[in-house]
């Protein structure tokens, strides 16, 4: 029995497909009428999805016919074949030396929606895999969502509103007239979290005074604060003063918090059944964890070239096989209680930094760097030995993130010590 290659599952405004796992989702739209999610690996595009509302389904040998001629114009020696007509879609494959690009295209009459899948191939063509994520797409007659981490399916007549997807946190919201749910899972708590979750439902509220009560979830221990909204009183006089609803939960196996914020209008009886009434589910319902990504085969880190510390932006592109080294003239200071470091700078001598100068203005010889306990970990893992593809695989295992979540995170610090001489970065595209 072979192993089927794609086993990560998202599922996104009734659209539901297959990739791999090392395959992460970037991109994405919360409009039904247009929209598009994009996929990647650690330094490539790999899949476009996109659509758009559509009573009538498009001329499709129209529409192949404009995409060729745009292929042509961009390679001249490029050919096409086309896709098997079992996959459920029409399109062609594009070949251009040895690169390869699959456009595919179908009609959902369900949706009245006009769907098409680009997927590109840098590394050579895999019709086995293509195949498989063609014929794995479906369009679901629920709206349960499957996708950063989250998995959740919202009662009728619900809408997806808004999705805030950053590193280690995914927030998204959901209305329904003056309704309004707000679902975030919270990454990195070792980072943060001191684990006393009444406290963290406490400080959501912004002081609004609220009883906190214990509850049970899927076998998880649940925080609930019923409070008011906090709004102007012509508002409240005119609309209603909604109630407020926080749910929060920690799920061990994942290493995350859930926190949901539910603002109800008065007499409704939503709140009681939150957030079971969005189905939400987590390590004891197979959800859709973040996707680690397997490590793929590295080119050994060259270190003919130092690149000096400076103000520029770091690329992930440009620094994945390099190795930060450390300045040896900076030295480590008092740890902080939070688990961050001290670190203290010397500074370039200058003409002027002399006696009698000195004697008269405090001049410092030193420039002190507080950093906090996630740039400690960053940088202790600095040790000249260790490439930055290296660095972020560590820091994603031990922070349970997705790939690209940490790297977001390992990068913005990486140059941070290096725009102030705590680092500088050996070999590289640099």
């Amino acid at each position: 029995m072979t192993e089927t290659p794609c086993q990560q599952t998202i599922a996104w405004l009734r659209m539901q497909l297959h990739a791999p796992t090392h395959w992460e989702l970037v991109r994405h739209g919360t409009q039904p009428a247009a929209g598009r999610l994009v996929l990647v690996d650690r330094c490539h595009q790999r899949l476009l999805l996109r659509w758009a509302a559509c009573e009538t389904p498009p001329e499709p040998d129209r529409l192949w016919q404009d995409y060729r001629t745009l292929e042509r114009s961009r390679h001249a020696d490029c050919r096409f074949d086309p896709l098997a007509p079992d996959t459920g879609w029409a399109g062609f494959r594009r070949h251009a030396g040895g690169d390869t690009l699959t456009r595919a295209g179908r009609f959902a009459p369900e949706l009245r929606r006009w769907i098409e899948m680009t997927l590109s191939w840098p590394d050579g063509h895999d019709e086995r895999l293509e195949t498989a994520i063609l014929r794995a797409f479906s369009i679901r007659a629920t709206d349960r969502l499957r996708a950063f981490g989250c998995d959740l399916t919202p009662p009728a007549g619900w809408t997806l509103a808004a999705a805030e997807i950053k590193p280690a946190q995914a927030e998204l919201r959901f209305t329904c007239g003056r309704h309004e749910v707000r679902v975030r899972r919270l990454g990195m708590l070792e980072a943060w979290y001191d684990g006393d979750a009444p406290a963290f439902v406490r400080r959501q509220l912004g002081g609004v005074p609220a009883d906190v009560v214990s509850a049970m979830y899927r076998g998880h221990a649940v925080c609930h604060a019923e409070s008011r909204e906090a709004v102007a009183r012509a508002r409240a006089f005119w609309q209603g003063r909604r109630s407020r609803h926080d749910y929060a939960w920690t799920c061990p196996v994942e290493g995350v918090l859930y926190h949901v914020a539910a603002w109800i209008p008065p007499d409704d009886n939503l709140a009681p059944t939150l957030p079971k009434a969005f189905d939400m589910r987590c390590c004891d319902q197979g959800s859709a964890a973040p996707a680690r990504s397997v490590s793929p085969n590295r080119k050994p880190a060259s270190t003919a070239a130092v690149a000096p510390a400076t103000g520029d932006r770091l690329t992930y592109t440009d620094l994945r096989d390099s190795v930060p080294v450390p300045n040896r003239a900076v030295r480590a200071g008092r740890e902080q209680q939070d688990g961050g470091q001290v670190l203290r700078i010397p500074l370039k001598r200058r003409w002027f930094m002399r006696p009698p100068l000195t004697w008269l203005l405090p001049l410092s010889r030193e420039r002190v760097v507080a950093l906090d306990a996630v740039g400690r970990e960053v940088w202790q893992a600095c040790d000249g030995q260790r490439t930055v593809e290296e660095i972020v695989e560590e820091f994603a295992v031990r922070h349970r993130l997705s790939f690209h979540a940490a790297r977001l995170s390992v990068l913005q610090f990486l140059q941070q010590l290096t725009r102030r001489g705590i680092v500088v970065m050996a070999g590289g595209a640099r």
